[in-house]
């Protein structure tokens, strides 16, 4: 689990809150589709058609519900107060959600799966002829 210190605290069910935990791999696919609809609708009304990887709002809620899900007692009102710098914070959380790092447990997982599964050729114990 990892927090983000916030710069400006605020204040949720009457406790000033300093900081915030957070594990995106405890979002349930509930949580996302929350996330999803609390995603800011752009002025024009319309959908951005924006993928997921590139969509700042839906950077922003996500980031509020991995928040949310190690904090039940949070909800994403209560986030949205939050100001600043810390709003960023909160995004760079939910873009991670899309865009995985380099040397992620899954993607080594992955790659030692994928080798363990390799097919390996014996070598031959007879020596060359000398012809």
């Amino acid at each position: 689990m990892d927090k983000i210190i916030l710069k400006k605290p605020i204040q949720i069910n009457g406790e000033e809150v300093k900081e915030l935990t957070y594990d995106i791999e405890e979002i349930t696919s509930d949580l996302y589709l929350q996330a999803l609809a609390k995603k800011t609708v752009p002025v024009s009304g319309r959908p951005t058609g924006a993928v997921a990887e590139i969509d700042a709002g839906l950077h922003l809620t996500i980031g509020m519900a991995a928040i949310i899900a190690v904090n039940p007692a949070y909800d994403f009102d209560d986030l949205k107060r939050i100001k600043g710098r810390d709003i960023a914070s909160i995004m760079k959380v939910g873009r991670s959600f899309f865009t995985a790092s380099e040397n992620s447990e899954e993607e080594n997982s992955q790659q030692n799966n994928s080798e363990s599964g390799s097919a390996t050729t014996e070598e031959s114990t007879t020596p060359p002829s000398e012809s």
